[in-house]
């Protein structure tokens, strides 16, 4: 999978798992402690993301990074 790939890939999966928690963008933004435009352009597949930001996202939606990664909701 080249780059752009992952990451549009990467924020597709955060945005079903956030809308499934149904967590709003301004919402996960404030628990993840990063800007809301940032968000929207991770889940939109536009920035590469730091992987402690990565986990604090992981976290508020799938409880872990590895689930994130899995095939389970």
């Amino acid at each position: 999978m080249d780059n752009e790939t992952m990451l549009k890939w990467l924020g597709e999966r955060i945005r079903y798992g956030r809308k499934e928690k149904k967590i709003s963008l301004d919402a996960l933004a404030v628990l993840c402690e990063i800007d809301k435009a940032n968000l929207s352009r991770i889940e939109a597949g536009k920035i590469n993301v730091t992987i402690l930001t990565l986990n604090k996202i992981a976290h508020h939606i799938y409880g872990d990074l590895g689930t994130l990664f899995s095939n389970e909701k």
